[in-house]
């Protein structure tokens, strides 16, 4: 077996740690970012199925993916996430534009408009928690749900914590690693 296939560097040592460090650094980051984007999607793909789904005119057709049942009747709802008659519309149509400003305005390199976003989806994230939580006492919340609710949290308040800075300034935080 070849030496230098098992080891790198300068003369057959073994990998230095930092460049460990560097690469898991970046796959965590990438599993963030990776996460964080996919529940801003999925959001936009919910409330799009929520539009598309939901009679409107009928007062009792109620359209929640956050409810508690008992015995099969549903009997608790997460707040800001039932959509209920013209009302509910509504709502869904504000929180399905509000989504889409929020994640156009993350990706801009202003630091401004940037936190705007950022703070927006960092508030669906914690509406979305808020409402597992409350929901989950209620009766049965399948237990991928709850687990949904804090990962989408956790990995949209990651996302905020690394997007905050200035990208220069982070550019710069990473090339020193």
């Amino acid at each position: 077996m070849n030496v230098s296939s098992v080891t790198s560097g300068e003369e057959g040592l073994p990998t230095p740690i930092w460049r460990v460090i560097r690469i898991s650094v970046k796959a965590a980051r990438g599993v963030i970012l990776g996460g964080a984007w996919l529940f801003a999607v999925l959001s936009v793909a919910w409330l799009g199925v929520v539009l598309a789904a939901t009679d409107w005119r009928d007062p009792d057709d109620v359209c929640s993916l956050l409810s508690s049942t008992d015995g099969g009747a549903i009997t608790r709802f997460a707040w800001g996430l039932a959509y209920r008659g013209y009302s509910g519309c509504v709502l869904a149509v504000t929180e399905a534009v509000t989504l889409l400003a929020a994640v156009w305005l993350s990706t801009r390199s202003a630091d401004l408009p940037r936190r705007i976003g950022l703070g927006l989806l960092l508030g669906w994230s914690t509406m979305w928690l808020v409402g597992g939580f409350c929901v989950s006492p209620a009766g049965d919340v399948p237990a991928f749900i709850s687990a949904f609710t804090v990962s989408a949290f956790l990995l949209t308040a990651g996302r905020t914590a690394l997007c905050w800075i200035r990208r220069s300034a982070r550019a710069t935080a990473v090339a020193q690693l």
